[in-house]
């Protein structure tokens, strides 16, 4: 049942189209046929030729048509298969030996940073001129067999619920990790994208913060579409033996969920 309303759902024109060809076609050629010409030239003796005639045109072109339209359904389902085939595949991961922790002296050329994304926040009371600064660099490799082509489509959802204040920092870079942020993540490739938290090491703070960034994609084909959103869920804790606070990431789930086709 599904597979019927599927097909009505997206082939209603074609079915219009065809419930009103045969409804009004056959009928319009014998009016043609048996109604009088002006002209002449179709007769009471030759009206079953003539109707032959028209007749074998459209079947021709029914014929033609369905050929077609079967020719067009193989591409369609070819182009899906390979879809499938090729498809992107992403995990994430946390580049533990180039995680790093800035002091605050330390001033950073944001426009320098080896990553293909950029994104910075603060948390807590900080303050963006006196806080420590924390790099996190998330690793996203593709997996599948095929290219990803990837975009951010909507601002960072946050969640801090849990006690820990956030606040984005803005500033453009070269690799802003923003709604215009785009890339494309080749077979068996990766990108990296760098978080980097800004904080007060001596602000008695602690819980989590979640972070969500809305990621879609699509393969090379452009055939299928995925939400790829990248959950990053921050740990903050006090540092044991010292009153110093920590930053740490919790989780980092990333999702592949087909887009589903509304249209």
């Amino acid at each position: 049942m599904k597979k019927i309303k599927d097909f009505i759902k997206h082939n209603y024109l074609m079915i219009i189209a065809a419930i009103c060809f045969f409804a009004f076609v056959p009928p319009f050629i014998n009016l043609l046929v048996t109604t009088p010409s002006p002209i002449g030239f179709i007769t009471p003796d030759n009206q079953e030729t003539w109707i032959g005639f028209f007749g074998s045109i459209i079947g021709g072109g029914t014929t033609l048509f369905g050929v077609w339209w079967t020719i067009k359904k193989q591409e369609e389902q070819r182009r899906k298969d390979l879809a499938i085939q090729y498809m992107p595949f992403l995990t994430v991961s946390l580049d533990e030996k180039n995680e790093y922790n800035f002091p605050i002296v330390h001033k950073i050329d944001f426009d320098k940073e080896k990553c293909d994304g950029l994104y910075k926040f603060k948390i807590g009371n900080s303050n963006k001129d006196s806080s420590n600064i924390k790099r996190f660099p998330i690793v996203i490799d593709n997996l599948g067999n095929g290219e990803c082509y990837i975009k951010l489509a909507t601002r960072p959802f946050y969640d801090d619920a849990n006690g820990v204040k956030f606040k984005e920092i803005s500033g453009k870079t070269i690799h802003q990790f923003d709604e215009n942020w785009s890339s494309v993540i080749g077979r068996k490739k990766s990108i990296t994208i760098n978080l980097y938290v800004y904080y007060n090491v001596y602000e008695q703070i602690g819980g989590e913060l979640s972070l969500d960034f809305r990621l879609e994609s699509y393969d090379m084909f452009e055939e299928i579409h995925y939400d790829n959103t990248l959950h990053v869920n921050l740990l903050v804790k006090n540092v044991e033996n010292s009153n110093n606070i920590e930053v740490f990431i919790n989780s980092l789930p990333i999702e592949n969920k087909i887009i589903e086709d509304d249209e």
